[in-house]
This record gives structure tokens, C-alpha cells and sequence, in this order.
């Protein structure tokens, strides 16, 4: 198997079936091998007892314990065809995970700036019905688990945490009452969607939609991951 830090899976091999050969001559070790979990302490300890079996000397496990892998990356994106409906999203963030011992589930945290220009719809005294475009800038400071369901180069992904976030709130002018601009911090759930695919080393396309503070609309862009 070989794998990268982001923990995309580029070969996994039938471990089943080099477990199986290397224990063959130990029976009680050989009708354990179902049983052993894909992750290098699960295998260690497999290969340790088939060396136990086999020989007179008690062998020595040298396992080390996984490492945890940090990686930085960037991305910037947005709502390429909204047209009033506008989503602008750039992060820079670091991950955390312990490859060896699950691909799939990182802690990220970071610094993540949005800008969402949103459609409201209000009704005046004599229910006019009238748009009101307000234009919400965000600027968070993220925690987030986050879990892939695949580990080949093409990966959608969710997430759920929390932020401490500065909001700016400016409505559009439009004739009617324009609320004054709103700014202040407070601390937001979040959660989200997305898909990432590997166009070269380091670089992906991505899409990801969020919620925080409001439901922003879908970002697409890329991401580098260094």
C-alpha cells in the first residue's frame, strides 16, 4: 500500500492473503488472520505472534507509535454563476491526522474569511413585497472534525465544529428601510459538505458548502495542499 499525507490511498494490496501465507505453518496464529484489523499496530502484533509461534526465542515488537501528520493548505473559491447571489470563501487551514491509524478522520483548525450576499424577501406596511440583498462578511476562526468517505483521488467529505467569528452585516440600498450595518462576534456551529479531486500533486478542485452563522452558498475553487 502507499499513500499520501492527505491520506489518498494510491495501491492497497490484498492483506488477507499475505497474512494468510506468512502464518501457514502456525494453525492458532493462521485462524486469526479475519481478525486482523488494516492498520500497521493491528499487523505488527499479527506478525509477532506468527514469529512466536515459530521459534524457540521470544521476538521483540519494535512497533513506534503513529506520528501524527500536520498539513497545511489553502483554498479559494466561490459562486462563479449567481449573479446577485454572490459567495466569495478563502481559508488557510492545518490538518491533523494520524494516517497509520485512520485515513479518513482529521482535526482541522484555522482562519476562514466568506463574503455572502443573500436574497431576502420583506413585506412593507401595505405587504409590498420587496428584495433586500444583504451582504454578510464573516471572519472565523475554525475547529472542525472532519471525515472523508474515500481515500482515492477523487473525495467527498463532511464536517461539523465550531468557530469564534467576527460578522459584518452592510444590507443593499433598495428605496424602501435599509437596516443599518450590524458588526459583532459571537461563536457559530459548523457544518459542511464537499468534494475534492486531485488534479496534480498538491493541487485540487474543490466544492464545499457551508453553514455558519448562515447557510452560505456553495464555494467552488481550488485547494493546494503543501
Amino acid at each position: 500500500m502507499v499513500s499520501l499525507n492527505s491520506g489518498e490511498v494510491i495501491q492497497q494490496a490484498n492483506y488477507y492473503n499475505y497474512l494468510n501465507f506468512v502464518s501457514i505453518s502456525c494453525e492458532k496464529v493462521n485462524a486469526l488472520v479475519k481478525g486482523v484489523g488494516y492498520n500497521d499496530k493491528a499487523m505488527s502484533d499479527f506478525i509477532l505472534k506468527v514469529d512466536n509461534c515459530d521459534s524457540r526465542v521470544r521476538a521483540t515488537n519494535l512497533y513506534q507509535k503513529p506520528k501524527t501528520v500536520i498539513l497545511p493548505l489553502v483554498f479559494v473559491g466561490g459562486l462563479p454563476f449567481g449573479g446577485k447571489d454572490q459567495q466569495f470563501t478563502a481559508n488557510f487551514t492545518l490538518r491533523f491526522s494520524l494516517p497509520k491509524v485512520d485515513r479518513k478522520t482529521s482535526i482541522n483548525i484555522g482562519i476562514n474569511y466568506s463574503s455572502t450576499n443573500k436574497n431576502k424577501v420583506y413585506n412593507e406596511a401595505l405587504d409590498v413585497p420587496y428584495d433586500d440583498y444583504t451582504l454578510e462578511k464573516i471572519l472565523s476562526f475554525p475547529l472542525t472534525v472532519q471525515y472523508n468517505f474515500t481515500t482515492s483521488r477523487v473525495q467527498p467529505y463532511f464536517y461539523l465544529g465550531f468557530s469564534g467569528a467576527f460578522v459584518n452585516t452592510k444590507p443593499a440600498p433598495n428605496g424602501y428601510y435599509t437596516p443599518p450595518p450590524d458588526q459583532y462576534f459571537g461563536f457559530a456551529l459548523i457544518c459542511g459538505i464537499g468534494i475534492e479531486a486531485r488534479i496534480v500533486s498538491g493541487l485540487f478542485v474543490k466544492a464545499d458548502w457551508r453553514y455558519e452563522l448562515i447557510l452560505q452558498y456553495p464555494a467552488i475553487g481550488l485547494s493546494y495542499h503543501f
